[in-house]
């Protein structure tokens, strides 16, 4: 028996620190979504749209939610997980590269940016 599925796209932007020369990765603090409001999230994510490849899904994306352009090449993907349990196929993808400056664009859901060294283990 076959079952439905719905797709999404998830992006981890990452980027050398100018001094320690650490891997940062960027958050963003969710609000007003109804999800881990209040909470940091390390993935830019969406839903595939009929016709749109998990790639284009993350440039879109990205692209509305923190205005940077991310090359088609620029982008590595990581894994696919399938969540049938969720009724999802996530694609999970990352950039060290882009265009422009993140920023937030859609305040009503994101509540500012941080840029995080990967290795810190501490939790908020």
């Amino acid at each position: 028996m076959r079952g439905k599925f719905k797709a999404c796209t998830f992006l981890y932007l990452t980027r050398e620190h100018e001094i320690t020369h650490k891997t940062q990765i960027l958050l963003q603090l969710r609000q007003n979504t109804g999800y881990m409001d209040g909470k940091y999230d390390f993935a830019f994510s969406g839903h595939v749209k009929a016709g749109e490849s998990m790639k284009q899904t993350v440039r879109r994306e990205v692209k509305e939610e923190i205005g940077i352009d991310v090359p088609e090449r620029a982008l590595e993907f990581l894994i696919l997980i399938d969540a049938p349990e969720e009724g999802y196929l996530k694609g999970f993808f990352t950039a060290s590269s882009w265009i422009g400056e993140p920023r937030v664009c859609e305040p009503d859901k994101y509540g500012g940016l941080l840029w995080a060294d990967s290795d810190d283990t501490k939790s908020s």
